[in-house]
C-alpha cells in the first residue's frame, strides 16, 4: 500500500512516495530519504531497502537527483543553494514547495 504522512495530521493516506522509494530501490538505485517530523513513520512505512539521513544537506550531498515529496515548512524554506553540493543538481519538485 502507497503511504503519505498528511502536513499537521496523524493520518496516513496513499500517496506515491512510498511506491516510488520501492520501485526505485528495486531498479538498483540507492535511495536516501529525509523528512523533518515523521521520519520514523517514514521508516516504518517506506522501503527497509533505502537510507535516512538526518538533515537536507545530508541527504542531497553527492547525489544525482531529489525528488521533493513532502511540503513540511523546513522544506518550503530551504536555502536553495543547498542543491549545490550535488553531483548533477536534478531537482524534481512533486509538491510544488518552490512556487
Amino acid at each position: 500500500m502507497k503511504q503519505k504522512f498528511q502536513k499537521y495530521n496523524k493520518v496516513f493516506h496513499q500517496y506515491e512516495s512510498g511506491l516510488s522509494t520501492k520501485e526505485f530501490s528495486e531498479q538498483g538505485a540507492e535511495v536516501i530519504g529525509y523528512d523533518p517530523i515523521e521520519i520514523d513513520n517514514a521508516k516504518t512505512l517506506l522501503s527497509d531497502k533505502m537510507f535516512y539521513a538526518e538533515s537536507v544537506e545530508e541527504a542531497v550531498k553527492d547525489y544525482d537527483t531529489a525528488l521533493i515529496l513532502t511540503e513540511w515548512d523546513e522544506i518550503r524554506n530551504i536555502d536553495l543553494n543547498v542543491f549545490k553540493s550535488m553531483k548533477s543538481p536534478l531537482v524534481i519538485g512533486g509538491r510544488n514547495c518552490f512556487i
